[in-house]
């Protein structure tokens, strides 16, 4: 923590409640716990000072999306990670050897392989009052991709998919999602002839429009398209 005025003012006694503990007699704190306290103290010369201390939680990302195969580092904000301890609690065979100062490498899935899930703990070495510092990150390995069958059909490497759906109909996509653990945004080139909502639905709007729309989104850095025929219903 930095100093504080009452740092510079040299020795004094101080009165608080749990949130934070005086450690030295010349003002050193540290937070323990989230909220709001106010310090009274008295310097060396009999100066009296007051400070309002406002003690938020530290910011982590609990959620942490890795792409197959490659490399990131977790990090909790205003903490060296280098005196930390890193374990991996489970999901072990997700993770590409152990955790060095938070870096950590997403071992490499198959094709058609689902998202794995790894928990990662971090651990900051307990202070002379033996309060230390723990998180976990649950960390999920992505290989975004759809899985073709005898209606979403491959259009081939770069390409996309081919879907044909009849007007007014619906179309789980979510059910062939591969390697995607996250939550999808779809953008249609033309919602009014169809969309796909937040489930991963794909809806056609009027049964009496045909026409072609792609479908498209971004998942951990992979671009999935599908090109959608609404064709006429019989």
């Amino acid at each position: 923590m930095e100093e504080t005025d009452l740092d510079k003012k040299g020795a004094y006694t101080a009165f608080c409640n749990s949130i934070v503990k005086i450690y030295k007699i010349n003002g050193k704190i540290n937070a323990v716990g989230e909220g709001s306290t106010t310090i009274k103290g008295t310097d060396s010369n009999g100066n009296s000072v007051t400070l309002t201390i406002t003690v938020k939680p530290v910011a982590t990302n609990p959620l942490v999306y890795l792409r197959s195969g490659k490399s990131a580092v977790l990090k909790a904000k205003n903490l060296n990670n280098k005196y930390a301890t890193w374990r991996i609690l489970s999901g072990e065979n997700y993770i590409k050897g152990s955790v060095i100062n938070g870096k950590i490498t997403a071992a490499s899935l198959q094709n058609n392989q689902e998202a794995g899930h790894s928990v990662i703990s971090c651990e900051f070495k307990p202070d002379k009052d033996g309060k230390g510092f723990a998180y976990k990150y649950n960390v999920y390995i992505e290989n975004p991709s759809l899985k073709a069958d005898a209606y979403l059909k491959d259009a081939g490497k770069g390409k996309g998919y081919i879907l044909e759906v009849k007007g007014n109909d619906s179309f789980s996509l979510k059910e062939r999602y591969s390697g995607i653990a996250e939550d999808i945004v779809w953008k249609s080139s033309k919602p009014e002839l169809a969309y796909i909502d937040e489930e991963g639905v794909i809806h056609t709007n009027d049964r009496n429009k045909i026409g072609t729309t792609v479908l498209s989104a971004k998942v951990n850095g992979v671009n999935l398209k599908v090109t959608l025929k609404v064709l006429a219903t019989e």
